[in-house]
């Protein structure tokens, strides 16, 4: 009985995270240059998943919270470390999770080492699972993989 409440405690978290992720992935304005992972601290995860505190004049409900928040970032790290090929850095509790960017599926004119995302750029950022991220292209620009710099 216990491994099955292990099992849905860590399918509930997996999906917590997912839709952070989720969510977090298209507001990320440029592609690092190719090789830089996304690097994602997992207390801002933690934080998203417990809220805002309520109470945050309250300082013994903040005590709770920021010690609610060590344990959750603890679990979170712990969930990628058990479910995921994802690699995390930093200590325990700075501790950042690192997500590949994917290769875009058509070439696009680079003037610098990123590729621009968002309202006016090429690609938009989708998060794919298990956690790759992947540009997707919003215009028709297919060149040579010679002129796609990233």
């Amino acid at each position: 009985m216990r491994d099955l409440k292990s099992l849905d405690e860590a399918r509930v978290l997996g999906a917590q995270i997912r839709t952070y992720l989720e969510s977090l992935v298209p507001t990320v304005p440029n592609v690092p240059p190719l090789g830089t992972p996304l690097e994602i601290p997992t207390a801002d995860i933690s934080k998203w998943v417990l809220g805002e505190p309520e109470n945050p004049d309250d300082k013994q409900y903040m005590q709770d919270y920021r010690r609610d928040q060590k344990e959750l970032t603890h679990k979170i790290n712990g969930w990628f470390n058990d479910h995921s090929h994802l690699k995390i850095i930093g200590s325990r509790h700075r501790a950042k999770v690192q997500i590949p960017w994917g290769l875009p599926s058509s070439g696009t004119i680079g003037t610098s080492g990123t590729i621009k995302l968002g309202k006016d750029g090429d690609y938009d950022a989708e998060l794919i699972f298990p956690f790759k991220i992947a540009l997707k292209a919003r215009k028709e620009t297919m060149l040579s993989w010679d002129t796609l710099v990233l």
